[in-house]
């Protein structure tokens, strides 16, 4: 144990019968995050409030009715006093966690404990997450009831157990398949003997983004899409995703997910960025912006134009993306993204076009360099990514209103174009006199 912690010995007369302690909170518990509501901010600001209830030993030769219900009611009582005459924090919440294989929690439910659920297997390594298997049952008491209203939190009230998959495989079968793409792995520096802890490891990671779904099915056929992307799957389109791990029966499911179902994105976006900030962020970081462009044989898909094609180094058919990045010593990641949407796409040629694509109606049009103005202003007002430089190629550097809407407590590295002319000496600036007439030029046409 370390950190804050408090210890309890029980006694009867000069006869010990009981030892549990308290000690700081779990960082990550899925069903108790859900269970409390709060997010990655949030829980960085109130995890001091919540306590573990680490250990519980009632000594074997005791053998005295509903004591351990007895003296959890009773360490709770004085747990929140003492908590805050030595440590000046305020408690809230109380957490367990029961060994599935050897108990079943009898004593926490007699004492009006709430079961919330199971944790995923994972324990933490360093920075990193072990898929150990043992998964435990987790008991939680409100010590203050008011605590929701106090800080602006809000619940997940939907159902914490797992839900059988509506078709195909259970979720946990199909991620648990090593059918991995060598080349990925290979690129990655994963060896193949580490295959099953990585499915393990995926379908946890997965998991955290279950709040962002209104239908555990809708995640069930995000989960199965992911997959697919990592396999070794020649084309890892929808049809030849959903006929591997679902079966014929999924391919129009999973077509109607990405184009007609409603998942909280914005929520989704935050809660990827608080992992990514948690385990790369630095006060020297760096803010990275570019361009990529897809292409694309038809000319259906939403944003679709001939337009320049980065990958392929000409004008073709193709979609276009702007992307923001983040790099610091601890490593580097993506951070946010937009679809370039072409002007043509906002003429009266494509309204029919733009409904099959479910394009919002009240989308306007803005260049690249807008786009990637929005998203630096958004990640520098969000706080999550502290930086100190904001790096671009030539497509962002030439534009200097770009320039100048970069956030001013940092420093860029901005590439020009080839051709662009500079000054050594800053020349002196004067409109050129008119041989032919003796008077100036008209400063509309005059060259400097």
């Amino acid at each position: 144990m370390y950190g804050p912690r408090v210890k309890y010995l029980a006694f009867h007369q000069d006869r010990p019968l009981a030892a549990m302690s308290f000690n700081r909170a779990t960082l990550r518990v899925g069903v108790r995050d859900r269970f409390i509501g709060w997010d990655e901010s949030a829980k960085q600001k109130y995890i001091e409030r919540v306590v573990c209830n680490n250990r519980f030993l009632i000594l074997p030769w005791v053998e005295i009715p509903n004591l351990a219900s007895h003296l959890l009611s009773q360490s709770l009582r004085r747990l929140k006093e003492d908590w805050f005459r030595l440590y000046g924090i305020r408690l809230f919440l109380v957490e367990t966690f029961v060994d599935r294989a050897r108990y079943t929690g009898t004593a926490y439910k007699a004492a009006g404990w709430k079961c919330l659920g199971d944790t995923q297997g994972f324990s933490k390594e360093g920075k990193t997450y072990r898929y150990h298997g043992s998964r435990k049952t987790v008991f939680v008491d409100v010590l203050d009831p008011r605590f929701r209203k106090q800080f602006g939190l809000i619940p997940d009230l939907r159902p914490l157990h797992v839900h059988k998959a509506v078709t195909g495989r259970k979720p946990s079968m199909m991620l648990s398949i090593p059918d991995y793409d060598p080349n990925l792995l290979e690129a990655c520096g994963i060896p193949s003997q580490d295959v099953t802890s990585i499915s393990n490891m995926l379908e946890g990671y997965l998991d955290s983004y279950r709040g962002c779904y209104k239908r555990i099915e809708q995640k069930h056929l995000a989960d199965t899409f992911i997959k697919g992307m990592l396999s070794d799957l020649d084309r890892k389109s929808i049809e030849p995703v959903a006929l591997r791990y679902i079966g014929p029966q999924g391919v129009r499911p999973l077509q109607m997910f990405f184009k007609n179902s409603t998942f909280d994105d914005e929520k989704m976006l935050g809660t990827y960025q608080a992992q990514l900030a948690e385990l790369i962020g630095d006060e020297n970081g760096m803010i990275n912006v570019d361009g990529s462009d897809f292409p694309k044989k038809g000319n259906n898909s939403v944003g679709v134009a001939r337009q320049h094609c980065g990958i392929l180094g000409k004008t073709d058919n193709c979609q276009a993306g702007v992307f923001v990045g983040y790099s610091s010593t601890k490593g580097y990641g993506l951070v946010d993204r937009r679809l370039y949407m072409p002007q043509p796409w906002f003429t009266e040629d494509y309204v029919e076009l733009r409904k099959q694509c479910a394009v919002p109606e009240d989308l306007l049009f803005k260049t690249k360099n807008q786009l990637a103005t929005e998203m630096i202003q958004a990640v520098a007002a969000s706080d999550r990514f502290p930086f100190r430089w904001i790096g671009c190629d030539a497509a962002f550097g030439w534009d200097r209103s770009f320039l100048e809407s970069l956030p001013e407590d940092c420093f860029y590295f901005a590439d020009v174009r080839a051709n662009e002319l500079v000054f050594s000496d800053m020349p002196t600036m004067e409109i050129p006199v008119s041989k032919s007439t003796g008077g100036r030029y008209n400063t509309s046409s005059a060259l400097f």
